[in-house]
């Protein structure tokens, strides 16, 4: 597996991939977010396919991984903890003093896999989902000290 920064030619094959989730984005969207200087999108590939992908966004306090996702047919294979593990190595070889995110209230699976990878929950944002409706846990990494 190769995990590297998303190409501005792989919008449709991201959206395929979001598509399988929730809160999906279209290939506008992460067409949008490739050109933002503030962000950064991983993807993982298998045999020249797109498998995963992930989102972060970068602002003076810190990152915030704004999704993480992998396509059906690639789960439960520890694809997701790798992608994962390089992009925080990237975080803390830019020096990245802490990493945030949301993940609903209801995806236990989700809470575990962070807290696994160290993230510890902070607090409940009441009604932040929409579609379906849930409440977000929100979490966070401390990374390295500014």
């Amino acid at each position: 597996m190769k995990i590297r920064l998303a190409a501005p030619d792989e919008t449709e094959a991201l959206a395929a991939i979001s598509a399988q989730e929730p809160d999906s984005w279209t290939a506008e969207g992460f067409a949008g977010t490739l050109k933002t200087e503030t962000a950064r999108v991983w993807v993982a590939e298998e045999s020249g396919i797109l498998c995963a992908y992930a989102v972060v966004y970068f602002d003076s306090d810190g990152a915030e991984l704004v999704q993480i996702a992998v396509s059906r047919n690639s789960r439960r294979r520890g694809i997701a903890s790798q992608l994962l593990a390089a992009v925080l190595l990237f975080l803390e070889e830019q020096r990245v003093p802490q990493i945030v995110l949301e993940v609903r209230a209801g995806n236990k699976p989700a809470r575990a896999f962070y807290i696994k990878h160290g993230f510890e929950e902070i607090f409940i944002q009441r009604s932040f989902y929409r579609d379906p409706p849930d409440d977000a846990v929100r979490m966070i990494k401390v990374m390295t000290e500014k």
